[in-house]
């Protein structure tokens, strides 16, 4: 603990790649070295453009994933809803940030992922370790993973953003070990994939239920569909970045709207607060100091 309050700074030969160095405490660089790279137009840009071409990728008719693939013919593949939400997402952003070689290291990355996403709610209701193994192994085997993915040379991970290898650096610089490190990526982790994949399955699962949405929602995004041109010499005419911000999401107040919605009603955010004083609510009785996990959809109803 003493050492993720330590002051950062540059010395004995350390030069700190935070912006502000000697201002802020261990703890608060991975803030710092996020908003370093999500902050700046050119950067965020590029990580959102590279995330939307990998997406682009790993979507046409020879690139599906093996594991959303439930059967398949000549000209008909039925997938797994769940399982092709999970792989494009996970794998597209994943890639984005840590390179390649994260999914070279563990190639179940995304099922060990899906098996921790599903069983994490024991982790935030402190469920003891003999009755949270569902959710403890699939931890544990991602933090193995990323500690085996910060072991190698910092080559293998140039791929991926600057930030990773920058905060292992300061990390290091403190004192701290790699298995260390790799538990405080890992929340970077779960931050990038918590909620996207299950947004997008609830989405297309409700848009399906409703076939006549699900129409005018294809009519209003068809120029934004036709604008994704990419000549066979592999220029692009637009950006997928540009065409998604300007076509998209300013462009489409439909799609926008059922996005919207499925985020209130189905996040998997949450607010946890503790209670102060003795109250009523819902016909319990709560007392001082228990803890209440509120779902934005209870908080939208209340």
């Amino acid at each position: 603990m003493n050492q993720v309050y330590c002051l950062i700074g540059s010395h004995d030969g350390f030069k700190s790649p935070h912006p502000k160095p000697k201002s802020h405490v261990l703890v608060h660089t991975g803030n710092a070295l996020l908003h370093k790279l999500l902050l700046d137009p050119t950067r965020l840009q590029q990580l959102t453009e590279k995330v939307l071409n990998l997406v682009y990728e790993s979507m046409r008719w020879d690139t599906f994933f093996k594991n959303s693939i439930m059967s398949s013919s000549a000209d008909t593949k039925v997938v797994s809803l769940h399982c092709w939400c999970r792989d494009v997402l996970l794998e597209a952003q994943s890639q984005a940030f840590f390179g390649g070689y994260l999914n070279e290291v563990e190639p179940q990355m995304n099922l060990i992922f899906d098996e921790w996403d599903f069983n994490s709610w024991m982790m935030t209701f402190q469920y003891p370790s003999f009755m949270a193994r569902a959710a403890m192994k699939p931890r544990d085997q991602l933090i193995e993973a990323l500690t085996r993915y910060l072991k190698v040379p910092p080559e293998k991970r140039s791929r991926g953003v600057p930030f990773v290898s920058e905060l292992l650096d300061e990390e290091l610089n403190a004192g701290l070990r790699v298995e260390d490190s790799a538990r405080i990526l890992l929340i970077i982790l779960l931050g990038l994939n918590a909620n996207g994949p299950m947004i997008l399955f609830w989405l297309i699962a409700h848009l399906l239920q409703r076939p006549e949405v699900a129409a005018a929602v294809r009519e209003e995004i068809s120029p934004a569909m036709q604008a994704f041109h990419f000549p066979a010499s592999g220029s692009e005419e637009y950006s997928l970045a540009e065409i998604t911000k300007q076509q998209l999401v300013n462009g489409c107040p439909l799609l926008n709207s059922a996005f919207n919605e499925v985020v209130r009603v189905t996040s998997t955010g949450c607010t946890i607060r503790e209670v102060a004083n003795s109250v009523g609510f819902g016909g319990k009785a709560l007392y001082p100091g228990t803890k209440v996990l509120i779902t934005p959809a209870t908080d939208a109803a209340g």
